[in-house]
């Protein structure tokens, strides 16, 4: 069946620009880029068109890209399920038909979910410079987009001139083994630094403690929240656990423009003001709008979960019961897997990739995800590598602060030189 890949090209703005384009690979797994570009193009890459052209496009199966891996049938189900206070365990549950009835219609017609993976994105991209005709670009890749950036580095080196990658995914790392521990680190320098900071101190005293307080007290009795979808207009009634507010936690710590009210919103919610969480859910909820299902669940069956097991991952959740909630669905992914059939990775997919090309390695304090270690550990088999962690931002730290985009302008334009930290 033919694929085909949606892809656009923003001209610089430069009277003379740079021969070599920048071509941005988005994360999620999944990501539709193209869609999400209105928002904030403009902040995110215009100071890269100044210099040459950037070429942004939806990754196989995602987003305007054919066919579209989305599961609507999952989606419906999420929506009906909001004000449903249940755990992670009853949702998995409720979840596996309509997984099951998404991979069923889209097998019925004809996609190969065995072919949306890294190893095949990666051809895509490869065979995207050529039909551009261009010599030689510049990969710039964030959370998924590295993981996706170091498997062409690998497979489809030539063009390449240099490789910035935000938020490392690298592909020795293990997701659901090292997940646990990598958020725990991440909640951890949020209590810590509310603490170290005087203000923060003195308005919220014990943080950490009054949270996990209220943790037990929604999971003991759920709490009503409203749940808005900003691009439909629509509003729905929803119920949260305590669990849920963990995860909430943990998506704040994604984002500078967030966490940092999150004490704020902890406080709120102690005296019976749920607005706060309210917003977080809503914005939990919409970007689930900006995820293909279809197409995320077949990079992580493919390349993640078959190099673990379900036992391992319960394990590692379990070794940190603070934040357990968050990965209590792992189970439940591994459940998905069985049912969606996408295939088993060459075991080159969870080996360290051994790369000469030049590569700038960016890290936020914060992030819950990919921790500023995992980039350290991606530069260990990258002979020309800089390694820079941001303080005080979180996921994605290019996309949200001028001195790691500086840094990325200055290193895109000498790539065999350390920038000036």
């Amino acid at each position: 069946a033919m694929v085909q890949v949606a892809v656009a090209v923003f001209p610089s703005t430069a009277d003379a620009p740079a021969s070599d384009p920048l071509v941005y690979l988005e994360g999620g797994p999944g990501g539709n880029i193209l869609d999400a570009l209105q928002f904030d193009f403009d902040s995110r890459f215009g100071p890269f068109l100044a210099e040459r052209d950037v070429i942004i496009f939806d990754q196989r199966g995602v987003g305007q890209s054919m066919p579209n891996l989305d599961c609507p049938e999952m989606r419906e189900l999420q929506i009906e399920l909001l004000d449903d206070a249940l755990t992670a365990e009853e949702y998995n549950e409720a979840e596996a038909p309509a997984v099951a009835a998404c991979q069923s219609r889209l097998a019925g017609e004809g996609v190969d979910l065995a072919a949306y993976n890294s190893g095949s994105n990666a051809a895509d991209l490869a065979d995207l410079r050529v039909a551009l005709a261009i010599d030689e670009w510049n990969l710039y890749g964030i959370s998924y987009g590295t993981r996706l950036a170091l498997t062409t580095m690998r497979d489809h080196p030539e063009g390449v001139r240099s490789v910035i990658l935000d938020s490392t995914v690298p592909l020795q790392s293990n997701l659901y083994e090292e997940g646990p521990a990598n958020a725990q680190r991440a909640f951890d320098t949020f209590f810590a630094g509310c603490e170290a900071d005087a203000d923060c101190a003195a308005a919220f005293p014990n943080l950490e403690s009054r949270f996990y307080a209220l943790v037990d007290q929604f999971n003991a009795s759920p709490i009503d929240i409203e749940v808005d979808n900003a691009f439909t207009g629509e509003t729905y009634p929803g119920k949260l656990r305590g669990d849920d507010m963990v995860g909430l936690l943990f998506q704040s710590l994604y984002s500078e423009q967030i966490f940092p009210i999150a004490p704020d919103i902890i406080a709120d919610a102690e005296a019976g003001d749920y607005s706060g969480l309210s917003r977080l859910a809503s914005i939990a909820f919409v970007n689930g709008d900006f995820i293909t299902v279809g197409m995320h669940l077949s990079v992580q069956c493919n390349e993640e979960v078959v190099f673990t097991t379900a036992a391992a991952a319960e394990e590692a959740a379990a070794a940190f019961p603070e934040v357990q909630a968050v990965w209590a669905d792992a189970d439940g992914e591994f459940a998905e897997c069985d049912i969606w059939g996408a295939g088993t990775a060459d075991p080159i997919e969870d080996e360290a990739v051994v790369s000469g090309i030049p590569t700038l390695v960016v890290a936020g304090e914060y992030d819950p995800i990919t921790p500023p270690s995992w980039g350290v550990l991606a530069t260990e088999t990258l002979d020309t590598s800089y390694f820079y962690e941001f303080p005080g931002l979180g996921h994605g730290v290019t996309t949200a602060d001028e001195c790691a985009q500086g840094i990325a302008l200055e290193f895109l334009a000498d790539p065999n030189s350390e920038p000036n930290g």
